[in-house]
Formats: structure tokens, sequence, C-alpha cells
């Protein structure tokens, strides 16, 4: 415990994390750079990844018991305007809570990224189903109207390449091996002593400025997919024009 006491003195003195009122450790949020738009917050139960990806994984290197029930939909799609416009449907039809971005990470292949979490794999199948015609006719369907408006696009249909469901952050299945032998990893001293140190934190109040992310994050996102080059970013910025001689 000694060891553990040590890494919390130093996350305090390195400003990862605030002291709350009641002497509680608090994750400090940064309002730089963000690169994801979180969808239907309001109405999620917390997750808490703030503590459970961001203190338990990344600062104490464990395995963390809450992340064992955790169970993503992911989709990959190939342009802006498709993860827009499924977005927009999980916002405007759902209360599903998830967030999409433009994927900075190198071990992801591809740049955009749609997450929906669930608490349990019957819950993630469940939205799987649910979701795949909606996501198939924006794959097929949608992006042939691009087409024929001119956009140098390339239809494509839903695939295991390009939506699945997975356990857990994709750091945890590099670092921990197949999900699948999670539960075997854990034994009741490591998920005491998570417990003991999850209560040190407090993570009511993390969705305070979430508005305000989620529009510094879609700025990012359509300004990045404008400098890559994205066919369907093109005309969503309003850049001067350059005289081509």
């Amino acid at each position: 415990m000694d060891e553990f006491a040590d890494v919390i003195e130093r996350m305090i003195e390195e400003g990862v994390v605030d002291i709350s009122d009641d002497g509680r450790l608090k994750p400090r949020l940064k309002l730089g750079r963000r690169i994801w738009y979180f969808m239907n917050y309001r109405h999620a139960k917390k997750m808490g990844c703030e503590l459970w990806m961001n203190i338990m994984f990344k600062v104490f290197k464990v395995l963390p018991y809450r992340c064992l029930s955790c169970w993503k939909v992911i989709l990959r799609p190939r342009y802006l305007r498709q993860m827009l416009e499924i977005a927009d449907w999980i916002e405007e039809n759902t209360d599903w809570y998830g967030k999409f971005g433009y994927d900075t990470r190198e071990h992801t292949f591809g740049r955009y990224g749609i997450y929906l979490y669930n608490n349990s794999l019957d819950d993630a199948r469940e939205k799987y189903e649910e979701l795949r015609d909606v996501v198939d006719e924006i794959f097929m369907s949608r992006t042939l109207e691009w087409l024929n408006e001119g956009l140098p696009v390339v239809p494509m249909h839903v695939s295991e390449d390009n939506m699945w469901i997975q356990r857990g952050c994709t750091e945890m299945n590099m670092e921990f091996g197949d999900s699948a032998k999670w539960d075997e990893l854990l034994s009741g001293e490591d998920l005491e002593m998570q417990k003991k140190i999850a209560g040190l934190f407090d993570i009511s109040d993390v969705r305070e400025y979430r508005d305000e992310l989620n529009y510094v994050a879609l700025r990012f996102i359509i300004k990045q997919a404008y400098a890559d080059g994205d066919p369907t970013a093109k005309y969503m910025l309003d850049y001067p024009k350059v005289r081509k001689w």
C-alpha cells in the first residue's frame, strides 16, 4: 500500500489530480485539444473512464475490474460525413451513450471512430443488431448519393473490419491479451485493492464542461478531416478561396 501512496502523492504534485472539499481526489479535467465528441452523456449512467482508464490503467498499470463489464460497439467509418450522419441518427433516435471522433492513436486502423458503451455483452449485441442496417444504409446508399454529387468516395458495406463488439479499451487488449480470459487475471486481493483505491476518488462532476469540450472536439474533427483531404469535408469549412493559376 505504501507504493500506491507514493503514486498518489506524485499525482497530486504533478497536477494529475486535485483534492476536493471532502478530502477525496478528483481527476483534473484538461480543456486543451479534444478529439472526442460525447453523445447522450446527460442520459448515461456514469462509466467513470476518467478513473478506470486514466488513473487505474495508465497510472497504476492494472486491469481495472470495472472494465471487465464494459462492452463497446465500435464503428470505423471511412469518411467524415458517414461518421456525422451515424452520430446524428444515434442522438436523434436513441439515448445510447457513446463518443465519436478523429482517432489520433497510432495503433488504430483508420482515423474515424464511433464507440457505444454498454454494461453487458447482451446489451452490446442488441445495439449492434439495431444499428447495423442504419450503418449499412449510410455506408452504401448515402455514399452513392455523394458519389453522384461528384465527390470521389467509395461505397462500402458493414463488415467485421468496420463494425464489431469489443471488451474494454484497445490499450487494455494490447496489454493483457485475449479479453475472454480477463476474469482469470483478477484475484480477490486485486479486486479489494482496486476498490480501496477507487474509494479515494471523486468523479461526480467530471461532465461539467462537456458541452464546451464537445464544441472544441467537433471543430478539431472537421479541421483534421479537411487537412487530411477527406472529400466529404471539403465544403464544411469556409476558408478563403485561393486563385489557382
